[in-house]
């Protein structure tokens, strides 16, 4: 985001404006959840980690561009997506030049030499799908998070472009991270997993029930998410680009300075006084006026995604030997491993 901007921009990610488009995380988590029983009954059960990034840029996709990637639908990963994923990978050994300048002398040996035509074919599909969201400027009347830019005329196409750029990774891709981690770890507390299901099935008796403001209400629920995020933050490095001050997320979250048993996944940290851990600590979603704008859209799709999926299914862990931290690899973003998981229709649904 560019500071110079962040007035439109806020706009779209606003608790209002994020409510109007409750109904298009709804289509896509529902269409998502009904899918996930039927990819089930294949023998390897279904890569989580990748159907999160199939619904995440779905939601995003619409909301942003006013298409979605389909990839839900397909079963598999948009083209750009994938493109876009491996890019910002592998850009981070490009960016590593500005905090270690000894690595001039080997990056040449290191960066893929198909790079250059992964970012000139993300780049064109970007330019496409900022030409064809103007084109739409006039017959898509719902609030998103180009429409204020677009009707404001404060940003010149370049510039939607290069925002598009980063908008479609950070709303989407860290999204779809956290809930991967969540499902991980309360996959491996079972006692987490047993109150959390009590806590969403006790609170509704259908699935259309499950709304955001409703999942708000529960406390449980949110004291998952949020340790989800304190112990595997989406985003785990810091600033850097011309710098002062630079945290380092993940580091500040294992801190035993401020968390007690800071390696253990302890949802109870987040429900009254806690722990005694020092909460101002954790700053998910960064501060100041480069902080995240998509907070409320991100909560509110972690929350009903997490909640549908708890309500609907039972949870079958087929990647028994994966460990979570030891297995998954930071460039700026997480490169996560393959977690294949069974969802089954709950047991009690015949009672």
């Amino acid at each position: 985001m560019n500071i110079t901007d962040n007035v439109p921009h806020a706009a779209g990610g606003l608790a209002a404006v994020i409510a109007d488009l409750e109904d298009v995380v709804q289509q896509y988590v529902n269409l998502v959840t009904a899918q996930l029983g039927a990819w089930s009954s294949r023998p390897d059960g279904t890569n989580i980690v990748e159907a999160l990034n199939w619904i995440t840029f779905d939601i995003f996709g619409e909301l942003a561009f006013g298409e979605s990637f389909n990839a839900v639908e397909n079963g598999e990963t948009h083209q750009w997506v994938s493109v876009l994923i491996d890019t910002v990978r592998e850009m981070s050994l490009v960016n590593m030049r500005k905090r270690m300048p000894i690595m001039n002398l080997i990056l040449p040996f290191m960066v893929p030499s198909d790079l250059g035509a992964k970012l000139a074919a993300h780049w064109a599909h970007t330019v496409a799908m900022i030409e064809s969201r103007i084109a739409k400027k006039d017959t898509i009347t719902r609030t998103d998070f180009f429409l204020n830019i677009l009707e404001s005329g404060m940003m010149e196409e370049e510039l939607l472009q290069q925002n598009a750029n980063i908008l479609i990774i950070a709303g989407s891709e860290t999204t779809a991270t956290a809930l991967a981690g969540c499902l991980y770890h309360l996959m491996h507390n079972d006692n987490c997993l047993a109150t959390l299901q009590k806590d969403v099935r006790s609170a509704f008796n259908r699935l259309d029930a499950i709304t955001g403001d409703a999942t708000q209400k529960l406390p449980y629920l949110h004291a998952r998410v949020e340790e989800a995020l304190r112990i595997y933050p989406p985003v785990a490095f810091g600033l850097q680009r011309v710098s002062l001050v630079s945290s380092q997320n993940w580091t500040i979250s294992h801190d035993e300075r401020y968390w007690q048993d800071p390696d253990s996944f302890q949802p109870e940290r987040w429900l009254n006084q806690g722990l005694g851990d020092n909460r101002d600590a954790f700053q998910r979603f960064s501060l100041g006026p480069r902080a995240c704008t998509s907070i409320n859209l991100a909560y509110l799709e972690i929350r009903v995604i997490l909640a549908k999926m708890v309500w609907q299914y039972d949870f079958e862990l087929l990647s028994k030997d994966l460990d979570w931290e030891r297995d998954s690899m930071m460039h700026v973003l997480w490169q996560k491993p393959a977690m294949n998981m069974r969802f089954l229709p709950r047991a009690d649904f015949g009672s």
